[in-house]
């Protein structure tokens, strides 16, 4: 389960329709799956990461970035009902963690909410 989860990860950060450039990490001793990325993101819109995620209730994400110019962001994870639970930051970095709180596989995405387009770089960690 541990290298499936591992596995999607590296799929979702792959392709993307908004120059997604990103790499898996390794997994860590406790077999928490690990990703980075960087992308840009254009005005008002919204970045949906190819692939899916499978996660359990209970399962903790962490989601470290840092973006420019500052403006607000939602960053978070798109449900299979297309619900999307994120989190807003305005100051140009994101240290958040998200509980998954129902079974299921989910997208990662950023919405940027500003009028200019934002480059942004981070990781996923499950």
């Amino acid at each position: 389960m541990k290298k499936l989860i591992f596995v999607l990860l590296a799929c979702l950060f792959v392709v993307s329709s908004e120059e997604m450039n990103a790499q898996a990490g390794s997994v860590d001793a406790e077999g928490y799956a690990f990703a980075s990325f960087s992308t840009s993101i254009s005005a008002r819109s919204l970045f949906e990461a190819e692939g899916e995620i499978s996660l359990r209730v209970g399962n903790l994400v962490k989601i470290e970035a840092n973006y420019s110019p500052v403006g607000s962001v939602d960053v978070g994870l798109i449900d299979s009902d297309g619900i999307f639970h994120y989190v807003t930051v305005d100051n140009g970095t994101i240290s958040e963690i998200l509980r998954i709180e129902e079974n299921g596989d989910y997208i990662f995405a950023i919405r940027n909410n500003s009028s200019k387009e934002i480059r942004i770089t981070g990781t996923i960690d499950t």
